[in-house]
């Protein structure tokens, strides 16, 4: 053999074992650091972030899961019914006020070390205040918004015989308005714009597949090259169509409600006041241009609050005022509007309070 090409040979060979290594050296940081198992062909896969499939919701609830790295595992549970609870829900117990809480991630309250969420709180606290027949469920859902939880209420949450929901959406609802900015669409009824995409539900596709990571890595970072330079929704933007659509949202689960019997408790949601906080929630959710900055975000953020105590004055339905009754303190945040474990338990207090008076007569 020559040896130029033998010298060719060595080449390739060096090349091909250099490529071998670089990718068992990817998938094994993948493997340890995000839990991408090393074998798999789908390089951003996270068991945690892909959701059931549901025929209605897009996405369903979390079922048969347990949050591991609680203090408290025995409140870190889903049942296989899609509540944070170990019980199964039958028929209502003679005697039994029944209440199922509705919303995002901040009613699933997932994040907290303790492993407790609000209306866990909010049952502990009626409890102590004589209620002993009132029981709270955990019906929330990460990532849902207002369309969500309506279309569970009818399609799943009124099998188990409510007496009342507590109903706490806001941030998943808005942002909405900034996946249309981004996208450069209008926002439509259904909340396509946002949930429509995989990156948000973790639906799997043919797209996903990629035989080597380091070639999926490189066309990743060279897509975000040629992609150019991000902004942030201008500060004329407007979010009045979705504000339109988060009252329609809302006004039809007090309808549907009242239609079944089901008494309706509107939350307002509470956030941290600290830019830095914004600022870090914003970076750490890996699209720091999808949102504006900080002064319009707490805008915005209060306008979709003062929709929630719009509807219910005009639907005439109480409104528990969580975002000006629970303080908007560091040490009850994990971020810009997801609780620390005091946080959970201040939410919960609050909720409580205005509760009980709601549930004397009944």
């Amino acid at each position: 053999m020559r040896e130029s090409t033998k010298n060719l040979a060595a080449l390739a060979l060096g090349l091909a074992m250099a490529g071998v290594l670089a990718e068992a050296t990817l998938r094994t940081y993948q493997a340890l650091v995000k839990g991408v198992p090393f074998f798999s062909l789908l390089p951003g896969y996270q068991s945690s972030a892909r959701f059931p499939l549901s025929p209605f919701l897009v996405f369903g609830p979390r079922m048969n899961e347990q949050l591991t790295g609680k203090r408290h595992p025995e409140t870190s549970y889903f049942n296989h019914q899609g509540f944070r609870t170990r019980d199964t829900l039958g028929p209502k117990p003679p005697g039994q006020f029944r209440i199922i809480a509705l919303g995002g991630s901040t009613t699933v309250d997932r994040s907290n070390d303790e492993g407790i969420h609000w209306p866990l709180v909010v049952e502990e606290q009626l409890r102590a205040a004589g209620r002993t027949d009132v029981r709270v469920y955990n019906a929330a859902m990460s990532a849902y918004s207002s369309a969500h939880s309506l279309v569970r209420f009818e399609f799943d949450i009124l099998q188990y015989q409510p007496d009342m929901i507590l109903v706490m959406h806001n941030i998943n609802d808005l942002s909405v308005n900034y996946y249309a900015w981004q996208a450069g669409r209008p926002v439509d009824p259904n909340y396509l714009v946002k949930y429509g995409s995989r990156e948000v539900t973790g639906v799997v596709t043919e797209d996903d597949i990629a035989l080597s990571r380091v070639w999926h890595s490189i066309r990743a970072r060279l897509r975000d090259l040629l992609r150019g330079p991000q902004t942030t929704p201008a500060s004329d933007y407007s979010i009045d169509r979705g504000r339109v659509l988060f009252m329609r949202n809302l006004r039809n689960i007090v309808a549907l409600a009242r239609a079944n019997g089901v008494a309706v408790v509107l939350l307002t949601m509470p956030m941290c006041s600290d830019p830095a906080v914004y600022e870090r929630t914003r970076g750490d959710g890996g699209e720091p241009s999808l949102y504006p900055g900080f002064a319009r975000f707490r805008a915005d953020f209060d306008s979709y609050n003062q929709a929630i105590r719009e509807v219910g004055a005009e639907q005439r339905v109480p409104v528990i005022d969580l975002h000006r009754e629970v303080a908007a303190d560091t040490a009850y945040y994990l971020d810009v509007v997801h609780h620390t474990a005091a946080g959970v338990r201040a939410v919960g207090r609050a909720a409580a309070a205005g509760l009980l008076p709601l549930i004397a007569r009944r």
